[in-house]
């Protein structure tokens, strides 16, 4: 392999943090300006220096850089050098909403490719194109261009291409309501993507699927995709991405009536796309702020913001986002009981939407707002017409079902008709008249006999079908169930603790394991409780608590136990999770700087702690009867962690560990120690070398 291209395959594919990312991007734009190197090296770099550093953070000097691609194509005559900066012009106009122009450079990318019989690049171009298409409402157009996409993509075994493509066409089936065909195509396009080991692919599929189980009202599966590729896009910096994701987030927010964090979310969402100067996705934003002030009845605020969105999608001429616009308002005039409004806005978007097909979701939103707001005003007649047009609509999915296999069904009749006129001929041409009303009436007889085993066949297949829909959604409605259970139990005690129990490793008894046992007591406690009510002492429990246990999470611990005025954590149990000696001794500095700031501040009054930490093997498992039973962890290794701590009053101390904690420690050098010497302590045979910790 070339040298150069091996440089650039290394950038491609390396990972690490921000500076190292600088790093690649550096790397790609010095191959950029060195001008001995040969134009297809130089021109590739760039354009994997414009995707990854500026495309979805600085779109504006992603096309200022994309047209420097397009002179440099012209001046030394290499046409792939403008495929790249019109494709990457095409990308930013149609994240601007500027439709009109974004066609424009897919077309032109597309007849370079053409010209240069590149048939991968053109069905990416298709690709781009149906995309564009989907975004003005032109579901066929899209429809015919994926598939396109897709057909030379399966000629040329491009699995990547052929991914893309079903994400894209599960999107337009998401947003027409049919989310069979959906999930079909996220799921097939997901495989491939985890069978290539694309990241980004699958990250872009989680946050379809996310979306859709959302749509289906299932809020725990969406959360868990859509905060899995949050996580993923905001190390990747893809604002694009982020956004999308804090809009679907907003939505699930204000379905569960949270409706502060609803309106954080949409708020940050739209921020990023007025940075981006994404119109569409601003005008989407918008409406998620509407919808929440419709939530919460603060309907002046709701027309708003809603007439804001529909404004921005006026001006971009997208139908079926006007559509969707108007029906909001008229729902909202509709709450107001100003039913001639809700009528003419609803009856504007019911009209937009009535050349389309396959929108169903957003067609029975419209007749149903018709259907209240004409039965509220006594307007019985054109009730009872959107009611039933409502109802059609609903039924419209399984009807076309049907109808297809009928239209099968009747094609076989027609093949059966064709038989028999067939035999008949044969039939007078040589035997007798009587033998032919035989055969006739056989063949009619016959194929009576055929169609009803058909429909048997045909009837069966529905109620199997029917029988898994129904098993699939048990075992949906059991998993969140469980799940809900599995939430209940980790506030009664950990997440990590709950897992443990309920894995089959308890099941046989107690476990030995290494572990570091800490434990922490505040200094006079029971003088404080005494002059207070528990009220007021639950409340200073817990802003003392609270950090606390955050922190030690934070540092692969669990609290075990609480025992009033302290608590008992350990680090290495139940699952191990690296040095559990670093770990708490980390904590134990965190929890004490923590406590100074917050008492210094004002936020706590001033309270003092202290911490003894021992690491050794400590027994796990579960202690009780059958009909109650508690976590806990034991063994002598907790009994001199206690005594350690307790040594912190005599010692005028704040954190006190032993010899054992200080050997496992890895960067000992770091921090001073104090040894206190050799102490003996209740319930050991030999003293033990104990040390405080006096800085870091």
């Amino acid at each position: 392999m070339n040298l150069k291209w091996l440089v650039l395959l290394l950038i491609l594919f390396s990972s690490g943090n921000v500076l190292r990312a600088q790093t690649q991007l550096d790397s790609l734009y010095s191959i950029w300006q060195n001008k001995a190197e040969v134009d297809s090296v130089r021109a590739k770099a760039y354009y994997i220096y414009i995707w990854k550093g500026f495309l979805n953070s600085k779109p504006d000097s992603a096309v200022v850089m994309a047209k420097e691609l397009v002179e440099y194509g012209k001046d030394f005559k290499y046409s792939k050098a403008k495929i790249f900066g019109y494709s990457i012009q095409g990308i930013v106009y149609k994240n601007k909403s500027n439709y009109s122009k974004a066609m424009e450079y897919q077309e032109k990318s597309l007849a370079i490719q053409e010209q240069r019989d590149d048939k991968k690049g053109v069905a990416a171009s298709l690709h781009a194109m149906a995309i564009i298409f989907r975004l003005i409402g032109n579901h066929d157009k899209a429809l015919e261009y994926y598939n396109k996409s897709i057909a030379i993509n399966k000629q040329l075994n491009n699995q990547k291409g052929i991914a893309n493509s079903l994400a894209a066409m599960g999107v337009m089936y998401s947003i027409q309501g049919n989310y069979p065909k959906a999930i079909n195509c996220y799921n097939k396009g997901l495989k491939i993507n985890e069978q290539l080991d694309d990241q980004i692919g699958i990250a872009d599929f989680q946050i379809n699927i996310g979306e859709l189980y959302f749509k289906q009202e299932n809020n725990v599966k969406a959360l868990e995709y859509l905060n899995e590729s949050l996580n993923f896009y905001k190390k990747q910096g893809n604002q694009n991405r982020i956004s999308e994701i804090l809009n679907i987030l907003g939505l699930i927010s204000k379905n569960q009536e949270d409706y502060d964090q609803a309106f954080n979310y949409f708020m940050q969402a739209k921020a990023i796309n007025e940075e981006l100067d994404s119109k569409i996705n601003i005008a989407i934003n918008l409406k998620g702020i509407g919808s929440v002030y419709q939530a919460q009845e603060q309907n002046i605020k709701a027309l708003d913001y809603y007439s804001q969105s529909l404004k921005i999608k006026e001006e971009l001429g997208n139908d079926i986002e006007i559509a969707n616009s108007l029906i909001d308002i008229g729902q909202v005039y509709l709450d107001e009981g100003n039913y001639s409004k809700s009528i003419d806005n609803c009856q504007k978007g019911y009209e937009l939407l009535k050349p389309k097909t396959n929108l169903q979701v957003i067609q029975k939103n419209a007749c149903e707002c018709l259907y209240r707001s004409f039965r509220a005003i006594n307007r019985l007649d054109k009730a009872i017409f959107y009611l039933e047009k409502s109802r059609v609509i609903n039924d419209d999915v399984i009807a076309k079902e049907t109808i297809t296999k009928l239209q099968q069904m009747e094609f076989k009749k027609e093949i059966l008709a064709d038989s028999l006129a067939f035999s008949k001929k044969e039939a007078i041409g040589k035997i007798k008249l009587e033998k032919s009303e035989n055969t006739k009436k056989g063949l009619i007889i016959g194929a009576i006999l055929l169609m009803l085993l058909v429909g048997f066949i045909y009837y069966g297949y529905r109620q199997k079908r029917n029988a898994n829909r129904y098993l699939k959604e048990r075992n949906a409605f059991e998993i969140e169930n469980k799940k809900k259970a599995m939430s209940l139990f980790s506030q009664q005690v950990s997440p990590e603790v709950a897992k443990e129990l309920l894995s089959d490793s308890y099941k046989t008894g107690a476990k030995k394991v290494r572990a570091c046992i800490m434990f922490l007591d505040i200094r006079n406690f029971t003088p404080f409780s005494e002059s207070r009510d528990a009220a007021e002492i639950n409340k200073y429990q817990n802003d003392v608590f609270g950090f606390m246990i955050d922190i030690i999470s934070q540092h692969n611990g669990i609290v075990n136990q609480f025992m009033g005025d302290g608590f008992l954590a350990s680090f290495g149990a139940p699952a191990s999770s690296g040095n559990h000696s670093q770990n708490a001794v980390n904590a134990s500095l965190e929890i004490l700087k923590e406590l100074e700031s917050r008492c210094l501040s004002g936020k706590l009054i001033e309270t003092k702690i202290g911490i003894g930490l021992h690491t050794g093997e400590i027994v796990t498992g579960n202690v009780g009867t059958t009909h109650r039973k508690q976590y806990s962890v034991t063994g002598n290794t907790v009994i001199l962690a206690s005594r350690i701590e307790q040594l912190n009053k005599s010692y005028k101390a704040e954190l006190l560990i032993s010899k054992e904690v200080m050997t496992d420690i890895e960067d000992v050098s770091n921090f001073t120690f104090t040894s206190l010497g050799p102490i003996q302590l209740k319930g050991r045979s030999t003293p033990i070398e104990v040390f405080k910790l006096v800085s870091t």
